[in-house]
């Protein structure tokens, strides 16, 4: 929704938001859900509008927005994943040769350490066993979850930045860098950010997210009008589904390359 001029940047006060808004139309939208289901998204809501950017340190807007994103992640079912579903055949074949000859080994190595006497090597190497046997299988990594929801929503951030990432040549996903950034700011409290520079950068990332959220918790109640982006550097009306796959960084809204690990 659009604020006023000097409102606040991603909901606005009902009551104070100027005509044509979208404000009413976002109400209609949020009451025709179940009581349930508007109860859910009373916490991702508030988190989305604490984590705006500017209105605390980098870092710990991003754990709201983390925090916030989770939350929409459980609500939708998407918060594990079974790996190997997520491979297309060819793929999903290879991975299973290259398991099934790895845990023949291990077993191959268990039974030799049992001939030599080595006794006290078992109890590890069976635990490594079991945990090899089900490491193709149910997982639980937010990147991934994350990246679901957005398929699930029709929205292609996801897209656009892997086509940036896929060029690099250190291997990176964005997947992996949302992962990372999660692990960060929820259990480490803070993200190393070095110079003004990567402030910067790490600023952009965070106007990134935000407009995220702001489409992801749209799209959950159902809203089908423009909204006010968090970042675009002017003001304007833009659709929901605004991100195209094939996207640009500076369409995106990065003046500079984004950040990496």
């Amino acid at each position: 929704m659009n604020p006023q001029a000097g409102g606040f940047p991603s909901f606005s006060r009902f009551d104070s938001a100027r005509s044509g808004s979208g404000i009413g139309a976002f109400l209609n939208c949020y009451f025709s859900l179940s009581f349930d289901r508007r109860l859910s998204l009373i916490a991702p809501m508030n988190l989305i509008r604490s984590g705006t950017p500017g209105d605390a340190t980098v870092d710990e807007s991003i754990a709201d927005l983390m925090k916030a994103l989770d939350a929409v992640c459980k609500i939708n079912d998407v918060t594990r994943q079974s790996l190997t579903l997520k491979l297309d055949s060819g793929c999903s074949k290879v991975v299973a040769e290259i398991l099934e000859g790895a845990r023949e080994k291990l077993k191959y190595l268990r039974r030799e350490c049992v001939t030599d006497g080595r006794l006290d090597q078992l109890c590890v190497l069976d635990r490594i066993i079991s945990r090899q046997a089900n490491v193709a299988g149910e997982e639980r990594d937010f990147g991934i979850a994350f990246a679901e929801l957005l398929q699930k929503l029709r929205l292609f951030d996801f897209d656009a930045m892997n086509a940036y990432y896929s060029q690099l040549s250190k291997p990176l996903t964005w997947e992996s860098l949302i992962s990372f950034v999660r692990g960060q700011v929820i259990h480490s409290g803070a993200i190393d950010m070095g110079g003004t520079g990567e402030i910067l950068r790490w600023f952009e990332f965070l106007r990134h997210l935000h407009d995220i959220c702001k489409r992801v918790l749209l799209r959950e109640v159902g809203y089908q009008g423009t909204y006010a982006a968090t970042n675009v550097t002017y003001t304007g009306q833009y659709e929901i589904d605004r991100v195209k796959p094939s996207m640009q960084l500076r369409e995106l809204g990065y003046s500079a390359a984004p950040i990496t690990i």
